[in-house]
């Protein structure tokens, strides 16, 4: 069908709808729709796909009884001929037909049918937006969701017919597009949802401590990182999609990001510092230091989201559960220890130490609760190994008998302590 133009009533409706739809407000699309059939019938694609596109999100937010989620089911099965119907009868290309595949793979996603979701959607979403861009100028508000829905439905597609690599090729696609292209804090409600689903599994695939690590290497990992902490500094205080996991699911993306900083310090891989200024630190005369100033500022930054994240989003456990993710995290910092500090130079911040281990401490269970003063020993000698250095008896003692008197407000029975010196003789002298 060859487009008829727009008078400026039928272009003013249509951008009410994108706009609608950007927001997730699906009770005005019907309404905006007829407007728009009315004013440029010939958008009749367009339409279709945004009554079909809130008929999906209506479905996905409610929790039907049995017999009732039959009969959603059956209606979103039907969207998928008339759709395909529309598009072939129209001839729709560019942004109309690119929102229409989107929202077929989107239903088949709903529908269990993620097979059928990858096949509907392009291999390089990155490419797809310079195309789209590039046919009109302009992307659409809802061109560009789709952009980044169409990434997680995909990805997340490939991911549940286990062909992890091409979910790791389909989500690393649309990184370069949106670190050039966009603007995190000025994109729509819908945008930051999608984009962010999007991000957390790349973050989560991208693990370089973990068996996933082999699939993208140590450097785009850290690009994937730091795209996602500009992403997460601009959108954390708006969160778009606070479901009952989206907090969960940021926080795993800050943990693997903290684990892969931390693989790559202990084990001493090629570290490509951020581009972004250091600061709140002194010029360096070379470049290995500065990078190496760099690594302990990136290092320094992520650990505190992260644990401000899981302090602010744990609950004190009771008697007879145990926190893991707390104990690993405290294991964590500990096991970084003596890397951290050889970055930091020979200053002993030992102070912050102090009160972050005391507070982290508190929400182990209390059958595994160590002493604080035995974990900062621990850090000291690992420390004075690390460096050929022997820390000032002055000090050592003095942090001792700190620590000794916090030690007994965490109330370790005999045997916990026992166990955790038992662990630590061979690095603390007794």
């Amino acid at each position: 069908m060859v487009n008829a133009p727009e008078n400026e009533k039928a272009k003013r409706y249509i951008q009410q709808l994108d706009e609608a739809r950007c927001a997730g407000r699906w009770a005005d699309v019907p309404e905006l729709c007829r407007k728009v059939e009315k004013h440029a019938p010939h958008r009749r694609c367009l339409t279709l796909t945004a009554r079909s596109d809130a008929q999906i999100a209506t479905h996905s937010s409610q929790r039907p009884s049995t017999a009732s989620s039959t009969a959603s089911t059956g209606d979103l099965s039907n969207i998928i001929p008339t759709l395909l119907a529309t598009i072939e009868e129209d001839g729709t290309q560019g942004q109309d037909s690119f929102q229409a595949n989107v929202c077929l793979a989107w239903a088949h996603y709903v529908l269990g049918e993620p097979g059928q979701a990858v096949a509907r959607l392009p291999q390089d979403f990155g490419a797809m937006a310079t195309q789209l861009s590039g046919e009109s100028g302009t992307l659409s508000g809802w061109s560009k969701v789709c952009l980044v829905k169409g990434t997680y439905l995909k990805g997340s597609g490939l991911e549940k017919t286990g062909a992890i690599d091409e979910a790791v090729t389909t989500y690393s696609s649309m990184i370069p597009w949106l670190s050039s292209n966009t603007t995190p804090n000025t994109e729509s409600a819908q945008f930051k949802m999608w984009g962010e689903q999007s991000l957390v599994r790349l973050c989560r695939l991208s693990d370089q401590s973990a068996g996933t690590s082999e699939k993208i290497n140590a450097s785009d990992a850290l690009r994937t990182y730091r795209y996602w902490a500009k992403f997460w500094d601009a959108t954390s205080k708006n969160a778009a999609s606070d479901t009952g996991s989206s907090a969960l699911y940021r926080r795993l993306a800050w943990k693997a990001y903290y684990d892969s900083l931390s693989t790559i310090l202990r084990y001493d891989l090629a570290y490509e510092p951020d581009s972004t200024p250091i600061i709140q630190e002194k010029p360096t005369p070379t470049a290995q230091s500065d990078a190496r100033l760099r690594q302990r500022a990136e290092l320094t930054r992520v650990e505190a989201v992260y644990e401000n994240l899981l302090i602010r989003e744990t609950k004190f456990p009771k008697a007879s559960e145990t926190n893991h993710e707390v104990e690993a995290w405290v294991d964590s910092v500990m096991d970084n220890w003596p890397f951290y500090v050889v970055l930091a130079g020979v200053t002993m911040i030992w102070a912050k130490v102090e009160r972050r281990v005391s507070h982290e401490v508190f929400l182990i269970s209390s059958t595994e609760r160590p002493p604080r003063h035995t974990i900062l020993r621990r850090s000291c000698a690992t420390f004075s190994l690390s460096t050929r250095l022997s820390p000032s008896p002055n000090w050592h003692t003095k942090l001792t008998t700190r620590m000794s008197r916090l030690s007994h407000a965490t109330r370790i029975d005999q045997k916990s302590q026992a166990k955790w010196r038992r662990a630590l003789t061979t690095i603390v002298p007794s």
